[in-house]
């Protein structure tokens, strides 16, 4: 089960940090058995670390997922901020490059950073066909990451996104 895209845009980032775990479907979503000082969210029996366990779609595998990634490239990525899929490749390039790709587009807010990461965050509520710059082609991309729910549809300099979609590609130069 996909978690519903920007269900915490209306909780500011400090309340967010405070949400206790929602583990399971039990009285007050498994966090504690004393009434909690917070209210958990109504949604906890269908929003729950229980229910996402085996899902590889949900927010839980998600993560799951960017450990698995991290590890594979633990040489080369240093760190990843997941909630935007920024990627620092090494310390001396954190201050290295940052350009983006389509700053006309109002729907896909495309970059690419330190000449080797290529990011694409859809916006919209719908589908979108993104075209690649002349400079990048798909054969130089390898597919690292993706909050997609379907193997990523590419053809020719066209990829195809889900609504709310972001995805990594590392440029193979």
């Amino acid at each position: 089960m996909a978690d519903p895209p920007c269900r915490y845009a209306s909780i500011s980032s400090r309340q967010v940090r405070l949400l206790r775990r929602q583990w399971n479907s039990s009285d007050h979503a498994g966090f504690t058995t004393a009434k909690p000082w917070m209210r958990i969210p109504d949604d906890y029996k269908t929003w729950n670390v229980a229910n996402q366990v085996n899902d590889p779609n949900s927010v839980l595998g998600f993560w799951k997922e960017v450990l698995a990634l991290r590890k594979q490239y633990e040489d080369d990525l240093v760190g990843i901020d997941i909630t935007s899929l920024y990627v620092r490749i090494s310390d001396s390039q954190v201050y290295g490059s940052f350009e983006i790709l389509s700053p006309e587009d109002e729907r896909v807010f495309a970059y690419v950073r330190a000449e080797s990461i290529l990011i694409l965050l859809n916006f919209s509520a719908d589908p979108v066909d993104y075209r690649l710059p002349v400079d990048v082609t798909l054969s130089s991309c390898e597919l690292m990451l993706s909050t997609g729910s379907r193997p990523m549809e590419l053809a020719n300099r066209l990829i195809k996104l889900e609504a709310f979609e972001g995805a990594m590609f590392r440029i193979k130069r």
